[in-house]
């Protein structure tokens, strides 16, 4: 995963890469903050971000098995 953070005196900001803008983000923060405010890494993340897919994936998977277990747990499934 890839983050950015955010620091400011009293809060700190995390903002994951499992947003669908999070490339748009990313470009926004470094074309609005100045050089000495941005960390070593953002170049990094900006040029090559990771795509998450596999947490969509993941979570259609996931509602997918929760529906079958409803359908058997209800009896919505009967074969008689």
């Amino acid at each position: 995963k890839q983050y950015i953070t955010i620091s400011i005196p009293k809060r700190n900001y995390i903002i994951p890469n499992s947003y669908s803008n999070f490339d748009k983000i990313t470009a926004f923060f470094c074309s609005h903050l100045k050089e000495d405010k941005l960390g070593e890494g953002i170049e990094l993340i900006k040029t090559s971000p990771t795509n998450r897919n596999s947490d969509t994936i993941a979570a259609w998977l996931t509602a997918g098995v929760l529906i079958v277990i409803l359908f058997i747990r209800f009896g919505f499934l009967v074969y008689n």
